[in-house]
């Protein structure tokens, strides 16, 4: 299966918002984000792409073809989500340090 980015970018940013919005998704994606993302989102990531989760942004030595994914803190507010989630789209699409694909 072909690596599509852009739409990875827009899979991890609704799993970013599910995770604001429901706890146990949260914890289903930092114990297993493959399958997480795959029941809940609907998305098969390619066999060789290795996924680790993590609670804050501490992203650690990147390794070959692993993402290591910072979910954002929720922002206090739900009417600020929107605006958030844009800001932290636009801060993926130009190679900020909260995603390493390697």
């Amino acid at each position: 299966m072909a690596f599509d980015f852009a739409q990875w970018q827009s899979t991890w940013v609704e799993a970013v918002s599910l995770a604001w919005q429901d706890p146990a998704f949260r914890q289903e994606l930092i114990a297993d984000p493959r399958t997480a993302i795959k029941v809940h989102l609907n998305v098969e990531l390619p066999g060789d792409f290795d996924i680790e989760v993590i609670e804050d942004s501490d992203l650690g030595q990147p390794l070959f073809r692993k993402a290591k994914l910072a979910i954002p803190p929720k922002p206090a507010s739900a009417d600020t989500e929107a605006n958030t989630l844009s800001e932290y789209t636009r801060e993926l699409m130009v190679g900020r340090s909260t995603i390493c694909l390697c």
